[in-house]
């Protein structure tokens, strides 16, 4: 997981110098949330990631976790996992060929406090140009809802901490 050059289905090849990758920036992300691994190995070179979006999710997300909730899903169509390590919750959501809108509840944050959502998502236009993503901060609540909108071989990633008071 964790590639930047990004290619649609359509124009993916192959290849030993600058290998790409199918799927979208923020779906990228979201693997990295998503598949469990206690080493994550970011699959390219340094240059393909400087001045990039996304790069401080990518410096952020840890490799274990002390917690994991599936929070949607349906093989082979979408899935929605969150995952906690101390007092910070990453979300990843991907989706497979189908765009999709998927509303992700967020009352496994628990309490009555505000969180930070800090997130990634695919942009309007990242069917087409799968290396657009849109990053955001939203403040949000456990009663509350992130709505991730999916390109096709899309995602969203989020990472999620206590508001300061």
């Amino acid at each position: 997981p964790g590639g930047f050059r990004h290619a649609t289905k359509a124009g993916f090849k192959a290849q030993d110098s600058q290998p790409m990758v199918i799927g979208t920036r923020a779906a990228e992300l979201a693997l990295l949330v998503v598949y469990e691994s206690p080493l994550q190995v970011i699959c390219d070179s340094p240059d393909a990631y400087r001045g990039q979006a996304g790069t401080s999710f990518l410096k952020e997300t840890p490799a274990t976790w002390d917690e994991t909730r599936v929070l949607a899903g349906e093989v082979g169509q979408y899935i929605a996992i969150a995952r906690r390590a101390g007092k910070r919750w990453f979300v990843g959501a991907l989706t497979g060929s189908e765009g999709r809108t998927l509303d992700i509840p967020l009352d496994f944050l628990g309490g009555e406090g505000l969180w930070k959502a800090r997130i990634a998502a695919d942009a309007p236009e990242a069917w087409v140009n799968p290396d657009r993503v849109n990053e955001d901060t939203w403040t949000v609540r456990s009663i509350g809802k992130l709505t991730a909108h999916m390109a096709p071989g899309g995602g969203f990633a989020a990472i999620l901490e206590p508001a300061a008071p």
